[in-house]
């Protein structure tokens, strides 16, 4: 993505997406701004936790975190899908709407890219687990096209090196 001209850098504001953003961002001359609305989903209780301690302690919300995520409820005081889906569908909308015509690199999480691509897929959450998954640093692009949304790649990581 070096070569890349970026009009405008938005970042989750949670420490993983700001210690990656200005590593893609580079030595381009564009100020990264943070938003709160694209920070991972919330986990509620399970924050912090081992993921194998997680699927024996809570073993069915586990399943359908991945599997179900409509019918996914937080243990504690964590976001469902629709709530995630809730929080960053307008801000992302208000950052295409402010940056019409212009390319923008947004830094953001797993689930929450996920939903996002969910989205401007088009598809429902009860269809969201059986996306693809979506690994660490992999790059998704939208190009709107008249007003349209069109997904040009999803979870692309051709970037990574053996």
């Amino acid at each position: 993505m070096e070569n890349i001209q970026f009009d405008a850098i938005y970042s989750s504001s949670s420490p993983r997406a700001l210690n990656t953003a200005p590593i893609v961002s580079g030595n381009r001359p564009v100020q990264i701004s943070t938003l709160d609305s694209l920070k991972e989903i919330n986990m509620g209780l399970w924050e912090g936790q081992q993921i194998d301690h997680i699927q024996q302690q809570y073993p069915t919300p586990f399943d359908r975190f991945f599997n179900e995520p409509h019918l996914y409820r937080p243990t504690g005081r964590g976001e469902s899908y629709l709530e995630l889906l809730e929080r960053t569908i307008p801000a992302f909308n208000h950052i295409l709407a402010e940056h019409q015509g212009q390319q923008v690199l947004i830094v953001t999480h797993r689930i929450t890219l996920k939903v996002i691509m969910s989205y401007f897929l088009g598809k429902p959450l009860h269809e969201i687990g059986g996306m693809p998954d979506i690994h660490p640093t992999a790059l998704c692009k939208i190009i709107l096209d008249n007003d349209v949304p069109k997904v040009k790649l999803y979870g692309d990581t051709s970037h990574y090196r053996e």
